[in-house]
């Protein structure tokens, strides 16, 4: 996306004094342990190593509903029955109308105005930016947000320190005001390139072993799953592809990814979590298509010489693409009618705007009304 203005908590297994010296003793032999925060054991079957519980624990604690793994497992717990994987705790149950567990359960379906907010003009996370009230959400099919990040213990997350406050602040409130206005609105979080430190956290070029990619990809869903009781939840996961997101293991990266959500989807009753991509390039994304959703082209600012078929020949079909426009103050964009030309010349998916939020979000706004009304008139 571009830009003007350019810790998680893990879980601890609940031991008595007892337990927590015999569990020491196991890692002291060889076993991952991985921090000190409440959570739980899930059996399972023989662990043959650290890579194979990187491969198998964020499923084996997903499948059994919990918010995910805590990078904790052994084969001889003090309890005695063994393997486990440690997971954290699951979500506070969650009461639900049955309209409301109809809307969660509901796809994405053409056509989409999608729209972008960016959380972090300013890193004062304990506070709501004045404007952000006043954007209006009823013109929003899905709503891509950001900058979420590689953090500094290598899971996917919101940035939180002493002298930002905690952005899940910010993430929260905006997840809850979307909905408010637009009960059907989808909301979908998005890996951030750059430079990220004491701001959001890292990019994708943090990932540089396989053991990095698995502990990052098995966090994704955990951390959906830690959201499902927020107002709705959050639908999905996006990749800012570009600049230093662009990876020659994206590949890797989006299966990992896509097989933790189908294992999430499977555990909620079947709701969707969509996995996309919004790329400046297609360099190293044609074996990743397989795994996505929808890409929304970023055919504005850095990426303005993308076409749609710039993606049809890396194998996405049209009704997966979204158009981009960028009504932000000094943003090299397309016009909206030429968005809507592509859109209706190409049959695509959609249209997104980046972004909502900027010096310039009456007139954002103001644009994405018009988008939408062209892509929902009767």
């Amino acid at each position: 996306m571009v830009i003007c203005n350019f810790y998680r908590k893990s879980g601890a297994m609940k031991w008595s004094l007892v337990m927590r010296i015999a569990w020491m003793m196991v890692v002291s032999a060889g076993v991952a342990h991985a921090g000190d925060a409440p959570a739980y054991d899930v059996k399972t079957t023989s662990i043959v190593g650290q890579q194979d519980a990187e491969i198998r624990c964020p499923s084996v604690c997903t499948k059994a509903g919990h918010g995910g793994w805590n990078g904790q497992w052994t084969n001889t717990p003090p309890s005695g029955i063994g393997p486990v994987c440690g997971c954290t705790a699951k979500p506070k149950a969650v009461t639900t109308s049955a309209k409301e567990s109809q809307r969660s359960t509901q796809a994405i379906s053409p056509p989409i105005a999608a729209a972008w907010m960016y959380m972090s003009d300013d890193q004062q996370y304990n506070t709501i930016p004045q404007a952000w009230p006043d954007i209006n959400f009823k013109n929003v099919d899905v709503l891509y947000t950001g900058p979420a990040g590689v953090q500094a213990d290598g899971t996917f997350g919101l940035y939180s320190s002493a002298s930002t406050g905690d952005l899940s602040n910010r993430f929260k409130w905006l997840i809850q005001r979307a909905r408010s206005q637009n009960p059907k609105i989808k909301i979908i979080v998005s890996q951030w390139w750059g430079s990220g430190n004491g701001i959001w956290g890292s990019s994708l070029e943090a990932l540089n072993t396989d053991a990095a990619i698995r502990k990052y990809t098995g966090s994704v869903a955990a951390f959906l799953h830690s959201y499902l009781g927020v107002s709705g939840g959050v639908d999905g996961f996006d990749i800012d592809y570009e600049s230093n997101n662009v990876s020659s293991n994206i590949s890797k990266i989006t299966a990992q990814i896509r097989t933790q959500l189908d294992a999430l989807s499977k555990a909620n009753g079947g709701r969707p979590f969509y996995l996309t991509a919004s790329p400046a390039t297609t360099s190293n994304l044609g074996p990743a298509v397989a795994s996505l959703n929808f890409v929304n082209m970023q055919t504005y600012a850095g990426g303005s010489d993308l076409t749609p078929q710039s993606f049809i020949e890396i194998g996405l079909k049209p009704q997966q693409l979204l158009y981009g426009i960028c009504p932000e103050s000094q943003c090299t964009t397309p016009s909206v009618s030429k968005a809507e030309s592509q859109y209706t010349t190409y049959g695509l998916a959609g249209i997104h705007l980046w972004r909502l939020n900027s010096d310039n979000y009456t007139y954002e706004n103001q644009v994405q009304a018009q988008v939408y009304s062209f892509l929902h008139k009767p």
